[in-house]
């Protein structure tokens, strides 16, 4: 109780009554105030009374303040807890909060982050361009719009917005998760299925050899989401490219790409080279481009947006299936 008393008073100096100052100007002001009232006519013979009065009430605020004040110091008054109200009928996935990494990551740390990006995000939401280029130099990709809830109830969808390059190509390639169900839209048509994620309880063991180093990794079913897998999941690009420890070095180890602080590699393979960006938090392929033995750009995904662990509404999530005709898998 000591330690708690202690420096009380300088604390309320300094603090609410600091700026109190109730001189005879300011009492002399009351009065005249009260004595122009219309409602309250006094004569002289209560002048005495009035004083007293007002004295005790000065000398009650006076003291009530510091006693109310020390209760709140010590604990004696309690302050309901703030509440925040959430209706029941919310849709809205709240994540914890991101942190961005900055320090310095070896090629061990960025080959196991990248395999098991599964664990180190909840929510994303992104768009991307990605694209493969023939030997003319033409075009032939799409724009991938997305967003996931990375939970044991899976929920997200991607949608391919804008195809160029291929005149045989579908103008609409969808896939939404929600509740356990799948749908997979293409133009008019539309799939259903039912699934379980994840579809198996234990991880796989894989056994990776590639030139001197032996690698045995774990990896967890991956979400189908379709077309954002290579870039979120990026299991099959680890495993080609980066596998053999060798074939690629550590570019920069802070470059920020869309508000996000990424390592760089590059490297070669075979009859190609690469560069990823690969961010630090969470092992996502954030933008890579692969290129021929000539140097010249093959393949590419460009990101254009990506946010990590933001509210996201898993009403967004089913499919308006209005006037679309279901067909068999």
């Amino acid at each position: 109780m000591e330690d708690k008393l202690k420096n009380l008073n300088e604390s309320m100096n300094e603090t609410f009554l600091r700026d109190v100052h109730f001189t005879d100007k300011n009492k002399q002001f009351v009065l005249k105030s009260i004595k122009k009232s219309k409602r309250f006519r006094f004569t002289s013979r209560y002048k005495g009374t009035l004083n007293i009065i007002l004295s005790g009430l000065v000398t009650c605020v006076v003291m009530i303040s510091p006693a109310f004040y020390s209760g709140k110091q010590l604990g004696l008054l309690k302050e309901e807890p703030s509440q925040t109200y959430t209706s029941k009928e919310s849709t809205i996935f709240y994540p914890p909060k991101q942190d961005e990494l900055y320090a310095e990551m070896t090629k061990e740390a960025i080959f196991n982050k990248m395999l098991n990006s599964l664990d180190y995000f909840k929510t994303v939401s992104g768009i991307f361009k990605s694209a493969s280029i023939d030997r003319n130099g033409k075009e032939s990709g799409g724009i991938v719009e997305y967003q996931l809830i990375n939970q044991k109830q899976l929920s997200g969808y991607s949608k391919i917005g804008s195809v160029f390059g291929d005149p045989h190509a579908s103008s609409t390639r969808d896939i939404y998760i929600s509740e356990n169900k799948r749908w997979e839209i293409k133009d008019q048509n539309y799939k259903e299925r039912h699934f379980q994620y994840p579809t198996s309880s234990e991880k796989t063991t894989y056994t990776i050899e590639r030139g001197s180093y032996h690698f045995i990794t774990s990896r967890r079913d991956i979400p189908p989401i379709g077309a954002p897998q290579t870039s979120l999941f990026p299991y099959m690009y680890t495993v080609n490219y980066l596998s053999d420890f060798k074939d690629w070095e550590i570019a920069k180890q802070n470059e920020i790409l869309l508000g996000h602080n990424t390592v760089i590699l590059k490297g070669e393979i075979e009859h190609s080279s690469f560069r990823f960006w690969i961010d630090k938090d969470t092992g996502i392929l954030l933008k890579y481009e692969i290129f021929d033995r000539n140097g010249k750009l093959e393949s590419y995904l460009h990101p254009i947006e990506m946010k990590i662990n933001i509210p996201l509404d898993t009403k967004d999530f089913k499919p308006n299936l209005s006037g679309l005709i279901k067909i068999s898998e």
